[in-house]
């Protein structure tokens, strides 16, 4: 874990004390809903994040007025569709395609021998091997 330092004018300082918890316990909570509101950590992670269950954290952020969505991601294949959606977006999007593409139709050379080639190709065996 990575430690912060965060000069807070008192003002500050004072209302995040009025929690009943310390400066760094409200802040860290803070971030985290915020985080959570922004879709950039699911229930669950923001859950672990302050130590309670996902139904306590949702109920906890549903009174801040944080709604949960019903939607999130559930299953492996649908938590890799919204990762893939958060990471891809339209925004450079030609510029990625363009690297593909030019990694895709780059030569590289190789010293194998045709016999070492065909041994290659003709092994069923040959991805067990590595």
């Amino acid at each position: 874990m990575t430690s912060v330092n965060l000069e807070l004018e008192d003002e500050i300082l004072n209302l995040l004390r009025r929690s009943g918890k310390t400066a760094e316990q409200a802040a860290r909570e803070m971030i985290v809903l915020e985080l959570y509101r922004r879709q950039a950590i699911s229930n669950g992670r923001a859950s672990q994040l302050l130590g309670m269950s996902e139904q306590e954290f949702t109920q906890y952020a549903s009174r801040l007025g944080i709604a949960f969505d019903a939607q999130e991601p559930q299953t492996p294949s649908e938590k890799l569709e919204a990762m893939i959606k958060q990471r891809f977006t339209p925004e450079g999007k030609a510029e990625r395609v363009a690297k593909s593409l030019a990694a895709l139709n780059q030569v590289i050379p190789t010293s194998l021998s045709p016999e070492e080639l065909r041994w290659i190709a003709e092994d069923p065996d040959i991805e067990d091997q590595f």
